[in-house]
C-alpha cells in the first residue's frame, strides 16, 4: 500500500499512486486518505462499482481526471464550492 504523506508529492509519486488506486480500484478495492483530489476519487469509485467488469471508458475518465488534477484543472463541483467559502469568508470579513 502506498501511504498517504503530508507534504506535497512530485508528479511521479502522484503517479504511482494514482496507477496503484486504478488497480485497486479494478480489483474492487479502494482506499481513503490518498493525495487525489474527489474529481479522481470519485472516477475510481466508478470504476469500484463496475466490477468486475469495467468499461474501458470508466478507465479512460479517471484516467482523464488525474490528467485534470495534475494540470491544476479544477472541476466545476470543486470550483463552486471555493467560491462558496470565498463569498462566505468575505461576508464574515
Amino acid at each position: 500500500m502506498i501511504p498517504h504523506s503530508t507534504t506535497p508529492l512530485t508528479d511521479a509519486e502522484l503517479r504511482r499512486q494514482f496507477e496503484w488506486a486504478l488497480a485497486e480500484a479494478q480489483q474492487g478495492r479502494g482506499r481513503t486518505g490518498l493525495s487525489l483530489d474527489g474529481q479522481v476519487q470519485e472516477a475510481l469509485l466508478n470504476i469500484m462499482d463496475a466490477t468486475p467488469s469495467v468499461p474501458a471508458d470508466l478507465i479512460d475518465k479517471a484516467r482523464s481526471a488525474f490528467a485534470d488534477q495534475l494540470a491544476g484543472v479544477v472541476g466545476p463541483s470543486r470550483q463552486d464550492e471555493l467560491l462558496a467559502l470565498l463569498q462566505q469568508s468575505r461576508r464574515s470579513a
